[in-house]
Formats: structure tokens, sequence, C-alpha cells
């Protein structure tokens, strides 16, 4: 069962603690993804290299070797390290844009929250309107 869900059914909801706890949540899972960023990229640029060693080694044997068969494996081989190499970058790129995406939402969270924060400290008279303005402003998102 969900944490907060036990919470929404005993009738005792805060939705200021459901943001927090989602914060927190959304803030483990970027640095999570942080984590495969770096990783993603580390593999392409490892398999980058190998594939250009592979494809060196097969051009240096053509020039020396006037071409064998080893020669022709060192290229395909060379070709196929590229090609995963490249669907890691396309990888990196993608886990990048995830990222991106997962900061936006947490700015945003924290934003709320501070804005309710800063409402709950406005004197009772003027509070009601600043409400109704921080709900327009949320929904219109």
């Amino acid at each position: 069962m969900l944490p907060f869900k036990e919470s929404i059914e005993s009738k005792e909801f805060n939705i200021v603690e459901l943001m927090k706890q989602n914060v927190l949540e959304t803030k483990e899972y970027y640095v999570i993804n942080k984590r495969h960023a770096n990783r993603a990229f580390s593999a392409s640029l490892v398999f980058c290299i190998l594939g250009f060693i592979l494809y060196a080694s097969g051009l240096i044997h053509v020039i020396l070797n006037e071409g064998s068969d080893i020669t022709l494996i060192a290229i395909v081989s060379g070709t196929v390290v590229e090609l995963v190499s490249g669907l890691f970058f396309w990888l990196y790129t993608r886990t990048t844009n995830q990222l991106a995406l997962f900061h936006e939402r947490l700015v945003s969270t924290e934003q709320f929250l501070a804005a309710i924060h800063l409402v709950e400290d406005i004197s009772e008279s003027e509070r009601d309107k600043a409400y109704i303005n921080l709900i327009d402003k949320i929904m219109s998102k």
C-alpha cells in the first residue's frame, strides 16, 4: 500500500505533507537517474574509444599487410562497437532529457511548498485572497 494512501483513507490527509513526500521521492529518483546518466556516458565513451581502436587496427593492418580476414573482422567489429556506442549516447541523451524534466517538476513543487508556507505567515484577513491567488496560478499551469 502506498504510504500516503493510509492517511487519505483515515481522513487525516494533508496536501502539504503529501507534496513534501513527493519532493523527497522525486529527489531520490533524480539522483538515481543522474547516476545512470553518468554511467551511460562513461560506457558510451569507452565503447567509442574501443571502436576507434578496432577501426585503427584494421586500417593499420590493411596498410601493412594488404588486407586479410583479420582486417575484415577488425573493421566489422569496429562498426558494431561504434553502433553500440551510438546507442549508449542516445540513451544518455534520453536520460538527460528525463533529468531535466524531473528537475523542472522538483523546482515547481518546491515553489508551491514555499508559497504555501509564506501564505500561512500572512495575516488572516489577507490569507484567503492569497490562497485563491495561489490556487489560480497552480491551476492555470
